[in-house]
């Protein structure tokens, strides 16, 4: 028996349509029934000329719905506006019978009108039975012709929220005060087709926004009741007839091209912007890339894509609600003549490698070259090393001597800054660098870290932490083994039992055999959780590349001991706020003290709390033709 009664108000009204037979009904209910929800929701069924045997099996196998039945066909949109007259909910959700829903399917329509407030009409991704992407939302022309949007391709490329022209009333939702003004379906659309198109068309005309969400997926049969031939009758009748209706009236819409115009138009017609890098879009332990995309995701005005200069980037959770695009085949994209961009930032030196191909494809776009912090500099501060393939070109490896890297790294920076129109560094230091190198223009961004403070007090901390990025650049697995081999031996020596605590994703083989003594590989946890169990910080590592997610621990609270040359490009001010030292007794002797001594630790912490940049810019200046704000040279 399938159980939808409840006893708290609905939030969401749930109208599925059943005709005649309906020989996927209790298949879609089935799915409803078994993904539990965290909205309150309540399930409407109307049918249309229900066969007997159906009547039974709702009778004997349902219960908690409220059942409408017709005995003639009310066709789709009329009947749907018998079912939404009687329900309950402060959001209208329209399912089919032939569709299945997902886990969360609910839970992310409904989220969406909180995150999005001017939207008034949610759709959800459609798929086929084989997992093959049939519908993203769908464009309207100027001809008033309907088109959708994905068919065919992987779900992944379009797993972004965003603004469409209408989504397919197989499963959509809308607000109830929305439903109300626009007096539901127009039932001229009789038996079916269009009359959700017509919807989101009358919405927008009252100011109502429709978005199509990628995390709420069914699945969908299309239409298993009837045969090809009879659906292509009716679309036709009904589709002249919304030719008729809004033909003259879609002025501000595309005329009918290639896809990616249509969809830019539903967007608003934005300022589109990639960033091209092989860092994840958006993750904690790359602030200054995930701080770059999602300070740009919320401006108005802009859209953002992210695709990996050598990886191949997927999208997140947080990167489908910020309605960030995450392009998993950038070569497949840039050779699409209809694709184009207006700014384009390349993050750190791996970007490079696309720089030819980026200004020969997207000649008119402004190009910027985040630099983060310059890794030239950090190399000269730390000593140069060899020179082995992998970081984009090439990965820098500081074990060994060799005078060819730091002019190398030089070299494949300056180019960058003089070929782009801006340059954004992290700190006065570099800014002046990289103008010596010939960049044009150059913004000051100091980092800005969005943790939270780490409120635990000293007696619930124990050991000490090291946050590790084993990705290439970064110089964690070489700082790993300098502090294990020359420092951790007189900690544990003047602080018996002190143990050191690496939070990453699974080490590389060439420290994995570290694990084990003093030192427990903890795994990938969140920093914040993280930093609210260490005393104090180390940050041995002196890559090319910053790990900002090491430095976030500074103004969250948490004391870090670092070697110079790892703080080299930061603001100096910042750079000020970690303990430093090269020398290794030197270096155990403040960790000792800071992890063992509750007064030490205190007054640490509380100096470094809550460090704020002074510069005011931020990630919107970057877009700007000339920056806005900032430091800039």
């Amino acid at each position: 028996m399938l159980d939808f009664s409840s006893s708290t108000p609905p939030v969401a009204s749930i109208v599925i349509l059943g005709w005649q037979r309906a020989p996927l009904l209790m298949d879609c209910l089935r799915a409803l029934a078994d993904h539990a929800t965290g909205v309150p929701h309540e399930v409407l069924l109307v049918l249309n000329e229900p066969a007997p045997e159906l009547v039974t099996e709702l009778e004997s196998g349902v219960r908690g719905v409220t059942v409408l039945t017709f005995r003639t066909n009310l066709g789709f949109g009329q009947a749907t506006n018998e079912g939404v007259a009687r329900a309950r909910g402060e959001v209208v959700v329209l399912l089919n019978d032939d569709a299945t829903v997902r886990p969360r399917w609910l839970d992310e329509l409904v989220g969406t009108f909180d995150r999005r407030p001017r939207a008034g009409i949610v759709g959800s991704t459609f798929l086929a039975p084989d997992g093959a992407l049939q519908e993203a939302g769908g464009i309207i022309w100027r001809s008033a012709t309907a088109e959708r949007v994905g068919a065919g391709d992987l779900p992944e490329d379009h797993c972004y929220e965003r603004r469409v022209d209408y989504c397919s009333a197989a499963s959509l939702a809308i607000r109830r005060q929305v439903w109300d003004a626009l007096g539901g379906f127009d039932d001229r659309f009789y038996p079916a087709y269009y009359e959700d198109a017509d919807l989101c068309l009358r919405a927008a005309e009252l100011g109502w926004e429709t978005w199509y969400q990628p995390l709420s997926i069914v699945s969908h049969v299309q239409s298993p009741s009837t045969t090809v031939d009879f659906r292509n009758v009716i679309a036709s009748r009904t589709g002249t007839l919304f030719q008729q209706l809004w033909t003259g009236r879609l002025e501000d819409h595309a005329d009918a091209g290639p896809l990616p115009d249509g969809v830019w138009q539903a967007l608003g017609r934005p300022h589109r912007v990639l960033v091209v890098g092989d860092d994840p879009p958006l993750s904690a332990r790359y602030p200054r890339t995930a701080d770059l995309v999602a300070a740009l995701a919320g401006e108005p005005g802009l859209h953002v894509s992210v695709a990996g200069a050598h990886a191949r980037l997927t999208p997140s959770v947080e990167t489908s609600r910020l309605g960030v695009r995450v392009i998993a085949d950038l070569e497949t994209v840039l050779a699409d003549p209809a694709v184009t961009f207006d700014t384009v930032v390349l993050s750190g030196p791996a970007a490079g490698d696309r720089l030819d191909q980026i200004r020969n494809r997207l000649p008119s776009a402004r190009l910027v070259f985040h630099a983060e912090a310059l890794g030239h500099t950090r190399l000269r501060a730390a000593g140069s090393g060899v020179v082995r393939r992998g970081f984009g070109a090439m990965v820098i490896d500081l074990r060994e001597p060799d005078d060819g890297a730091v002019p190398a790294l030089r070299d494949r920076e300056a180019a960058l800054a003089r070929a782009c129109d801006l340059t954004v560094c992290l700190s006065d230091d570099d800014a002046a660098t990289v103008v010596a190198l010939g960049a044009r223009k150059t913004l000051v961004l100091p980092p800005r870290f969005d943790l939270p403070v780490s409120r635990t007090e000293f007696a619930e901390r124990d050991h000490v932490g090291l946050i590790a990025s084993w990705e290439p650049g970064f110089g964690a697995e070489a700082g790993l083994e300098w502090f294990a081999r020359n420092v951790l031996p007189r900690l544990s020596a003047q602080a018996p039992g002190i143990r050191l605590l690496v939070d990453s994703a699974p080490p590389p083989a060439s420290v994995a055999w570290l694990d084990g003594g003093s030192i427990d590989f903890v795994g990938d946890v969140a920093l914040p959780e993280f930093l609210d169990r260490v005393r104090v910080v180390v940050y041995p590592g002196t890559g090319p590349r910053i790990d900002l997610a090491t430095i976030a621990a500074i103004p969250a609270g948490v004391p870090v001991v670092a070697r110079p040359a790892s703080l080299a490009g930061l603001d100096r001010r910042l750079a000020d706020e970690a303990w430093q030292a090269e020398d290794p007794e030197e270096f155990a002797d403040i960790v000792s003290t800071l992890a063992t001594t509750r007064r030490a630790w205190q007054r640490s912490r509380v100096a470094r709390l809550g460090y704020h940049p002074t510069t005011r810019a931020d990630w919107s200046d970057v877009i700007a033709p000339t920056a806005v704000g900032g430091r800039e040279n």
